[in-house]
C-alpha cells in the first residue's frame, strides 16, 4: 500500500509496505537511502477500509487498533502539505500568486489557448500577472504550480475561494479522455480535501460551490466568456465524483 498525505516524519522518499501483524523494525532496502522501503505493522479498526492514519519514525513499530498510515511523498521525500495533489508534478512558481488566503469552495475549469509547456513558461513571467493551481496536458500530465491553500490568479473575484485548473488546448475543442480522467482525479481529491467544494455543478458564481467553468463568472471572473468553450462545458458532468 503506497500513497501520500498531509505530513510525514520520513526524511527521504520511501514506499510503505503495510502489514496486519507484528513485523521487525523498519529497515531501508538496498544501499540507496533515497530508495528505502519500510515495513510497518498496522492493526486496522476497520479492515475493509484500505486507508487509515498514523505518524511513525524510521525504526518505530506501530501496532494500534485504530492505527492508520500517513503516507510520505515518494517524489519529494516528505509528506505533502494539504494543498498539494499527490498525482501532480510539483512545479512551483515564484511570481503571480499570493501565499495563503485561499478557502476553496469552487474548482474552476479553464482552457489555456495554448500548450502545457508554453503556459508553464508564461506563469513564471512576473509580467504575466496570471497563474493557476493546476495544468493538465493532452496526455493527462498534471502540473501543480500553486498550493491550493494559496491564491492563484486565474478568476479575478473568485481567486480567494477557488482552485483553478488549466487545460492544454483551445476554446471550442473538447478535452481528451486523458484530460477528463486527470481532471476528474483532481476534482475528487479537491472535494475530499476541501469539503466546501461540493460534488455538483455550480450554477451561482457569486455564492455557489462545486465544479464551475471560467466563463460562468462573467466580468467578475475576468470576462473570459468563451473559456473553456462549449464542448468542455458539456463535458463537465464527467468530472464529478460518481454517486455510490
Amino acid at each position: 500500500m503506497t500513497g501520500t498525505n498531509t505530513e510525514s516524519v520520513f526524511p527521504v522518499p520511501i514506499e510503505l509496505t503495510v502489514t496486519a501483524a507484528a513485523a521487525p523494525a523498519p529497515q531501508p532496502k538496498g544501499p540507496a537511502v533515497t530508495e528505502a522501503v519500510y515495513a510497518i505493522p498496522v492493526q486496522l479498526a476497520q479492515p475493509e477500509h484500505a486507508v487509515a492514519e498514523v505518524s511513525v519514525q524510521p525504526g518505530e513499530i506501530v501496532d494500534s487498533p485504530s492505527a492508520t498510515v500517513i503516507f510520505p511523498d515518494p517524489q519529494h521525500g516528505s509528506g505533502l502539505p494539504r494543498g498539494r495533489y499527490p498525482a501532480a508534478q510539483w512545479r512551483p512558481i515564484t511570481a503571480n500568486h499570493v501565499t495563503g488566503g485561499n478557502t476553496p469552495r469552487l474548482l474552476i475549469v479553464h482552457i489555456m489557448q495554448g500548450t502545457l509547456q508554453g503556459t508553464d513558461q508564461w506563469f513564471r513571467n512576473p509580467a504575466a500577472q496570471v497563474s493557476a493551481h493546476f495544468g493538465v496536458g493532452r496526455d493527462g500530465t498534471i502540473y501543480q504550480w500553486v498550493d491550493c491553500d494559496d491564491v492563484a490568479w486565474h478568476a479575478a473575484a473568485a481567486n480567494d475561494h477557488s482552485i483553478g485548473v488549466e487545460h492544454d488546448g483551445y476554446s471550442g475543442e473538447p478535452l481528451t479522455s486523458a484530460q477528463l480522467d486527470a481532471t476528474a482525479g483532481i476534482f475528487a481529491w479537491a472535494h475530499r480535501t476541501y469539503p466546501a467544494i461540493h460534488n455538483w455543478r455550480c450554477r451561482r458564481p457569486d455564492t455557489g460551490s462545486g465544479l464551475a467553468w471560467h466563463g460562468l463568472g462573467g466580468q467578475a471572473w475576468g470576462g473570459h466568456l468563451q473559456c473553456p468553450g462549449a464542448p468542455v462545458v458539456h463535458q463537465l458532468p464527467e468530472l464529478l465524483v460518481p454517486k455510490p
